[in-house]
C-alpha cells in the first residue's frame, strides 16, 4: 500500500493579532537556519506551548513533499510536489497569501520511495536576492526571491555525472561565503 504525505503549511505565531504584520524576526534562510543548527536567537520563544497549541495564524494545503520553509523579510519560500510536477512558492509569511510560483514536470518515480512519496525533500535556500532550490530529480534552479524569475537551471546528475540515488535527490543547498554547495555524488564503482 502506498502512502502519499501531503504537505500542508501552517504558521503559527502567539503573540500577534490575525491581522497584524507579524515582526521580521531572526531569517531562516537555510536548511536548519542561519546556522544550520537548527537553533535561534530569537526572543519571546515561549518553552511550552499551551495544551491546545499554538495558535494558527494561517494554513494551507501545499500537495506532496517534505520540503521546509525558508524565510526572510516576511517572505517564506518553500517547494512541493504535484502528479509529475515541482513547484516553488513564495508567500507572504503573514497571510500565506501567493507572491509567486514555478512550476517544472518532474518525471522521477521511484519504486524505493513509495512509502515516502516522490518529493521534493529538500529545502531552500536564500542567498541574498536569489532563492536556489534543488528538486528530487537532481535539477538545481537559481530565482530571483522578487520576482520568481528563473534565472538558471543545472541538472546534477546529467550535467555533472552525479550518481542518481533510487529514493531522489534528497540534499537542500547551503551557502559558503559566495559559493553555493550541493552534493552531487559520483560513479565510484565500476
Amino acid at each position: 500500500m502506498r502512502r502519499r504525505t501531503l504537505l500542508q503549511l501552517a504558521v503559527v505565531a502567539p503573540g500577534f493579532a490575525q491581522n497584524a504584520k507579524p515582526p521580521a524576526g531572526i531569517p531562516w534562510t537555510q536548511w536548519g537556519g542561519p546556522n544550520r543548527n537548527f537553533q535561534t536567537d530569537a526572543a519571546g520563544l515561549k518553552d511550552q506551548w499551551p495544551a491546545s497549541g499554538p495558535k494558527v495564524i494561517w494554513k494551507r494545503p501545499l500537495h506532496e513533499g517534505y520540503s521546509s520553509p525558508a524565510v526572510e523579510n516576511n517572505v517564506l519560500y518553500t517547494m512541493y510536489g504535484g502528479y509529475e510536477t515541482e513547484t516553488v512558492v513564495a508567500c507572504n509569511a503573514a497571510t500565506g497569501k501567493t507572491l509567486w510560483e514555478h512550476t517544472t514536470p518532474m518525471t522521477f518515480h521511484s519504486d524505493a520511495a513509495g512509502d515516502m512519496g516522490n518529493g521534493p525533500y529538500s529545502t531552500p535556500l536564500i542567498a541574498g536576492d536569489r532563492l536556489f532550490t534543488t528538486g528530487v530529480a537532481g535539477r538545481l534552479q537559481s530565482f530571483d526571491t522578487r520576482s520568481g524569475k528563473l534565472l538558471w537551471t543545472q541538472q546534477l546528475w546529467q550535467d555533472h555525472k552525479g550518481t542518481q540515488v533510487m529514493y531522489g535527490y534528497a540534499s537542500s543547498p547551503i551557502a559558503f561565503r559566495d559559493t553555493v554547495i550541493v552534493p552531487v555524488g559520483g560513479r565510484g564503482r565500476p
